[in-house]
C-alpha cells in the first residue's frame, strides 16, 4: 500500500510534535510505503525560504525527507493537489492530509485527529 504526505502533512508532523511514522505502523493493518511527490519538494523549498512561522517547519521536513529516505515520485506538470488525487486513484493509494478540500476529494485518506493521533478513512 502507497501512503502519499502531502506538504501540510509534512509540516504539521512538526507543528504538533507528532510521531507520524509510529502512528502509521500502528494506523496500517498491511504493508505500506511512503512517499511524496516531486512538487511537495519544491513547496517546502519555497516556504523553507521565508521568514514567517512556516519557514523552519518546511526546512525541518526537507531534512525528514532526506534522513527518512522518503520516496520521491517524479510527476507531469501541474498543481500538487491535483498530482496527488490522480496518483491516489491509479494506485489505489492514501494521502495523509489535513487539507479540508483535498480531502472531499479522495476515497482514501489519513489525517491528524485532535493533533496527536492519526485516523485513516476508506
Amino acid at each position: 500500500m502507497l501512503v502519499l504526505l502531502d506538504t501540510n502533512f509534512l509540516m504539521a508532523i512538526f507543528q504538533l510534535g507528532l510521531d507520524v511514522f509510529e502512528e502509521l505502523r500502528r494506523l496500517m493493518d498491511e504493508p505500506y510505503t511512503v512517499a511524496i511527490v516531486d512538487k511537495t519538494i519544491s513547496e517546502l523549498e519555497m516556504l523553507a525560504q521565508g521568514n514567517q512561522k512556516q519557514a523552519l517547519p518546511a526546512r525541518m521536513a526537507l531534512r525528514l525527507i532526506k534522513e527518512r529516505r522518503i520516496e520521491i515520485l517524479p510527476t507531469k506538470e501541474g498543481h500538487t493537489d491535483d498530482l496527488l488525487v490522480s496518483l491516489a486513484r491509479a494506485e489505489d493509494a492514501y494521502v495523509a492530509t489535513n487539507d479540508k478540500g483535498l480531502k472531499q476529494r479522495l476515497r482514501r485518506v489519513i489525517f491528524i485527529r485532535q493533533k496527536r493521533y492519526l485516523q485513516k478513512k476508506g
